[in-house]
């Protein structure tokens, strides 16, 4: 019954988030990077017959047992004949992209710990062409090492997107930022930064802190936020957030209380600036028109789907080290180093552009001179 009503033809996901016409890659900040979206979703069904036939008493209460004693059962025991259920659905792990399972009800069907590199993996041209790959965490060369990695987590965390590419619809919960009629040019054609921290939980990403700047550099709003659903990991080594940090700082919101606030003082006329914006606008599940992303004005010189860091950007441009700390980045720090690295755009463009304009209008001078100079000749 799932690949009748989700096939290729009736897919109702596929036929408003497919290849032509998707919303989502206009609207969430990347126009230049239109998302992929898979045609079908894949599942993995549980079934009667996933471990042996022969069972007895004991066996059976541990398979209606939690989630915790089931991981005594090998998640090899899945097979394809589990994919005509529903009951599992497969996902893929952002850390070291292997496959896991999870109920519908978001619970994990096994519990499983997660060797990962969490850096980067860098890939360097060598004399005579050869490819020379390391780990920006460790610096550990990827051929040696492959399978291996150099951090361990308790379990693991998916991004809450297909693992072919795309959304999951419908988009519940998005709003769109609202023109501001009424209001005089100085609040509605605003420029902020933009940065959000993210956690894993049981869908997925979700937000825990959101961060926006002026085009002074000045903290123009910044809040703490409860996710919906039950933490798998804060990613405090990227996002800074500890749990810690919800018991000292009580004043968090929750998503539609940052969404209320955002739409106070952000208009549909407003300029966004970030980095990987549609990151954070997906997180916020905010839809805007104008941003600026300074991945993409900034582009990787191998081209995409390669993205120069943010900290990249920061010392090649404003000559200023970034994300240094070792507890996590700093939203506020992100937030202000896009504004500034677009302000040095802005800067270098005029300055370019006043330098050609100089030469165009000193070349008919210099031709009337040289003009004159013959016929006095």
């Amino acid at each position: 019954p799932v690949a009748s009503t989700l096939g290729k033809c009736g897919n109702p996901v596929a036929s408003t988030l497919g290849k032509c016409g998707n919303p989502v890659a206009s609207t969430l900040g990347n126009p230049a990077t239109p998302s992929t979206s898979s045609s079908t979703m894949q599942y993995a069904a549980s079934s009667p017959n996933l471990f042996n036939h022969s069972r007895d008493s004991q066996s059976d209460d541990l398979m209606t047992s939690s989630v915790g004693v089931v991981q005594e059962k090998s998640s090899h025991s899945i097979t394809t004949a589990t994919v005509e259920n529903g009951d599992l659905l497969e996902r893929r792990c952002v850390r070291c992209s292997k496959s896991f399972y999870m109920y519908q009800s978001g619970q994990y069907y096994s519990k499983e710990s997660c060797t990962y590199h969490w850096g980067k993996l860098r890939t360097d041209l060598q004399q005579y062409g050869d490819i020379y790959q390391t780990y920006h965490c460790c610096g550990a060369q990827a051929i040696k090492v492959r399978n291996k990695g150099c951090s361990t987590a308790k379990m693991h965390v998916w991004s809450g997107f297909p693992i072919n590419g795309g959304i999951f619809g419908p988009l519940d919960g998005f709003i769109k930022t609202r023109t501001m009629k009424g209001a005089c040019k100085e609040v509605r054609y605003t420029v902020y930064g933009l940065d959000c921290e993210m956690c894993y939980t049981t869908i997925g990403l979700e937000l825990t802190k959101v961060t926006v700047v002026g085009l002074d550099g000045k903290l123009v709003y910044e809040t703490l936020v409860r996710p919906e659903n039950e933490i798998i990991d804060y990613n405090t080594r990227f996002s800074g957030i500890t749990g810690k940090d919800y018991l000292v700082v009580r004043a968090s919101k929750s998503l539609k209380e940052v969404q209320q606030d955002i739409n106070g003082f952000i208009s549909a006329d407003s300029i966004l600036i970030g980095h990987g914006l549609e990151n954070d606008l997906r997180a916020l599940k905010v839809i805007h028109d104008h941003v600026i992303d300074t991945s993409l004005v900034f582009p990787h010189f191998y081209g995409l789907p390669y993205r120069r860091s943010l900290r990249s950007l920061a010392r090649s441009y404003l000559k200023r080290e970034i994300q240094g700390n070792v507890w996590g980045h700093d939203s506020y720090e992100d937030a202000r180093a896009s504004i500034e690295l677009m302000l040095w755009k802005v800067r270098k463009d005029m300055e370019k552009s006043q330098q050609a304009h100089d030469i165009l209008t000193q070349q008919p001078a210099h031709h009337h001179q040289q003009a004159t100079d013959h016929r006095h000749i």
